[in-house]
């Protein structure tokens, strides 16, 4: 079991592009998620900082969100290390779950 656990929150920059791999014909979802960081510098003046986060969801779970998500809605995202080891096994970017 790992302890490790990833929860992104953010917004959708765009709407979630449907896409298939060519290979073997399998659907998945690419989002795009904005994180923002706010802190007071020095000066005492906020500052601000977007992350942008590809994120990709495979097969129903990536159709579902293609059919309900749009842009500017609210974005949860959840993995474990588990999660990532089992996913790179089927794709080299081993950081993309949704």
């Amino acid at each position: 079991m790992y302890l490790n656990h990833v929860q992104l929150i953010g917004f959708l920059g765009k709407h979630p592009e449907k896409r298939q791999v060519r290979a073997n014909g399998a659907n998945f979802t690419v989002l795009s998620v904005a994180t923002q960081q706010s802190w007071k510098d020095s000066n005492d003046e906020w500052q601000a900082r977007t992350e942008w986060h590809r994120v990709v969801a495979f097969n129903r779970l990536g159709e579902s969100l293609a059919d309900t998500l749009h842009k500017g809605d609210d974005a949860e995202s959840r993995f474990s290390e588990f999660d990532l080891k089992e996913e790179a096994c089927r794709s080299s970017r081993s950081n993309q779950q949704f």
